[in-house]
């Protein structure tokens, strides 16, 4: 027993003295909690600097003390590069990074990237009936239980309108396939990642949705339900393409960016982070269609429903820039 006590008013001591070894500005007038990369779980020494400038103060980290002070006005007019060049705080995301630094812009390639704030969904409508379908199919696979709105933003991209979900007054009980469609769109509108996408309508060279330029065809999307139950629905087809392009945005890839590819001796190319991003949004489809997807390549899917029958699905496009889906229950 006395060793415990003693173990543990070890740790009492060395906490005190840490914590006030992070608070050591306050007697300037500044007190601030320190952003660290485990945001503030751990507390984080950085042995870089001995002298940093804070305010007007140039301050020695280990002695703790003012070693000079710099005029006003020349803060003003002049930026040192050993101060002005320097981050003021690590990217608050850095977790979701361990690749990165977590005080780099954009994983170092401003000219490919922004970064404005995170968090979102933003689209690019065709037109306004592309908008339209795109927020009633949205809405629809809600069940009336939230209202998907856009707000009109920018990014110097094109894509500017922003995706909001609003509760709505709408009594009852929502369906599994509406709680899953709600708890998979949500988690892409909450995400950290910007997801960027190309809302169309009849396009011939979009066959549902496209992975690499991030077109969605409306149309295409609606002809899920138009075919009858069973296989996929327009909500499965939506979060689908949805929940791939938020794999997409995770490993910082652009619309039309390709990703990672192999090729084996014989030339056969494979997709590796296509296949990873369409495995991922596979498990999501299969959640909001409440069966599961069998892929074999052949074009045809087997679809494997809830009572243990099987139900083959074709998707064929059309020359009017849409698709026949074409459903067929085995026996």
């Amino acid at each position: 027993m006395r060793k415990t006590i003693l173990v543990l008013s070890f740790i009492l001591v060395a906490s005190s003295g840490f914590t006030h070894a992070q608070t050591i500005f306050k007697k300037y007038g500044f007190n601030r909690a320190p952003l660290t990369l485990s945001e503030g779980k751990y507390k984080e020494f950085f042995t870089n600097d001995e002298v940093i400038q804070i305010g007007t103060i140039l301050l020695n980290t280990k002695t703790n003390k003012v070693v000079a002070f710099v005029e006003e006005d020349t803060i003003k007019t002049t930026y040192l590069a050993e101060f002005s060049s320097r981050w003021l705080s690590i990217d608050p995301l850095a977790r979701k990074y361990p690749q990165i630094s977590p005080y780099v812009y954009v994983a170092n390639n401003p000219i490919k990237f922004i970064d404005p704030n995170g968090k979102e969904i933003r689209l690019s409508f065709q037109s306004d009936n592309a908008r339209n379908a795109y927020i009633s199919t949205v809405n629809l696979s809600l069940g009336g239980f939230y209202t998907a709105s856009y707000t009109t933003t920018s990014d110097g991209k094109g894509y500017i309108n922003q995706i909001n979900l609003t509760p709505t007054s709408m009594k009852g009980q929502m369906t599994s396939s509406q709680k899953a469609f709600y708890s998979e769109y949500n988690s892409v509108v909450k995400s950290d990642y910007i997801i960027r996408q190309d809302i169309v309508l009849n396009d011939s060279k979009t066959v549902v949705g496209s992975w690499v330029t991030g077109k969605v065809d409306m149309a295409d999307v609606a002809a899920f339900d138009k075919a009858g139950p069973g296989a996929a629905t327009s909500a499965g087809a939506l979060i689908h393409e949805t929940s791939e392009q938020l794999e997409k945005a995770k490993l910082l890839l652009s619309p039309n960016d390709i990703g990672t590819t192999t090729t084996d001796a014989a030339g056969n190319k494979t997709y590796v982070d296509y296949n990873s991003s369409h495995n991922t949004a596979t498990n999501s489809e299969n959640n909001v269609n409440g069966n599961t997807r069998v892929e074999d390549g052949s074009g045809t899917d087997t679809f494997i429903e809830k009572d243990g029958t099987k139900t083959t699905q074709t998707v064929t496009p059309n020359s009017t820039g849409d698709v026949t889906v074409t459903k067929t229950k085995i026996p």
